[in-house]
């Protein structure tokens, strides 16, 4: 099977088009708003805080080739993150969303809405929580996920879509929350659908 049609579970990353690969290098290069402007020594020093290995030096010459080599680069990688991208690219992604890069809650906002945008069409998605901490988190369904949210989880809500099933509704509530974080707790959501 080709690397670009092997199943998700067999932890190929996905990958980036090159038209995102373009736009996360313009992130890295910066220069409109929000996204400051950065020199080449700037970029250097970006590369050095994602933590991200490379294997050449950065071309002095131009920012934005140099970007895209660098996320070309890391998109490479075959060490799958959590979110389904490579753990490199989710690392240059963490970086540009650091909180800290930007001046306020507002810019940040509009900077995850922006990597948002430019990572559509990929089954994943970007979160910030009010800490401004980043989550890129996968928005696949394996099968099993999949009957739970057709099936069970449709069958629940209209069930409990009665007036005096509150109580019975804020209790699954709470059941399905507990299933749709990073580590689904199943024994806790299991005691909260009883």
């Amino acid at each position: 099977m080709s690397r670009r049609g092997a199943r998700h579970d067999e932890c190929v990353p996905l990958r980036l088009s090159p038209k995102q690969v373009q736009a996360i290098a313009g992130f890295i290069c910066g220069g409109s708003d929000p996204w400051p402007y950065r020199r080449m020594v700037d970029i250097s020093s970006f590369v050095r805080f994602t933590g991200v290995e490379i294997s050449h030096e950065m071309d002095a010459g131009s920012r934005f080739t140099s970007a895209c080599a660098f996320v070309e680069q890391a998109d490479e990688s075959d060490t799958a993150g959590d979110s389904g991208l490579s753990r490199d690219t989710e690392q240059i992604l963490e970086a540009l969303l650091d909180r800290r890069e930007f001046d306020s809650a507002e810019q940040h906002r509009s900077v995850v809405m922006s990597v948002r945008d430019t990572l559509a069409g990929l089954p994943l998605d970007v979160v910030a929580d009010d800490t401004g901490q980043i989550e890129i988190r996968s928005t696949r369904r394996d099968r099993g996920r999949k009957i739970l949210d057709e099936r069970i989880h449709t069958a629940f809500g209209e069930v409990l879509s009665g007036e005096n099933l509150a109580s019975a509704r804020h209790h699954y509530g709470k059941a399905k929350g507990f299933l749709e974080t990073r580590e689904p707790d199943y024994e806790t959501s299991c005691k909260e659908s009883v």
